[in-house]
């Protein structure tokens, strides 16, 4: 009697035949008896497959998400998530994930006619109220609100005689 047997298995497990465990990748002929005390031979084609360890090690802006195994996440977090590889072994995933600030403030700003302020790439030289979009160093999108005052420059003509030695 001879038969063929195909066996996937994952790290920790093994296969046993003829009382004889197999936990190593490759192609096996045992021979022992079967069930029914007659001679027989086994052809063992064992493929072991690992479990596996996925790091996700990210970050995102806030108002943002990652989705992992079907599960939202958009807060900073570590944490281990259990599931199955394609071969249905055990694996884990490592998700590190950091929540950047979006950033929204407000500035009140005085200048002089003539001045500017200078906010990423723009200039602003007129009163006025703005809101500026830009990127913070974390590449996240930020709202900054300027309330600008732009004050003219005075002038005034001085009209004024001085006599000399006058009392």
């Amino acid at each position: 009697d001879k038969t063929i047997l195909d066996s996937n298995i994952c790290e920790g497990e093994f296969v046993e035949v003829f009382g004889i465990s197999y936990d190593t990748s490759g192609t096996y002929s045992v021979s022992g008896q079967n069930q029914y005390a007659c001679d027989s031979i086994v052809n063992l084609n064992l493929k072991k497959h690992p479990n596996n360890i996925t790091k996700i090690d990210t970050a995102i802006c806030e108002g943002s998400y990652i989705d992992v195994l079907d599960q939202r996440y958009t807060s900073t977090t570590d944490i281990v998530l259990l599931t199955k590889n394609q071969y249905n072994c055990d694996s884990s995933i490592l998700l590190y994930l950091l929540v950047n600030p979006m950033y929204d403030f407000s500035i009140n700003e005085v200048i002089c006619e003539g001045s500017w302020v200078s906010i990423g790439n723009q200039k602003f030289d007129k009163t006025g109220l703005y809101t500026i979009a830009i990127k913070s160093s974390l590449n996240c999108d930020s709202i900054i609100r300027l309330d600008l005052n732009a004050n003219p420059n005075s002038s005034f003509k001085l009209d004024t005689t001085i006599c000399y030695q006058q009392e």
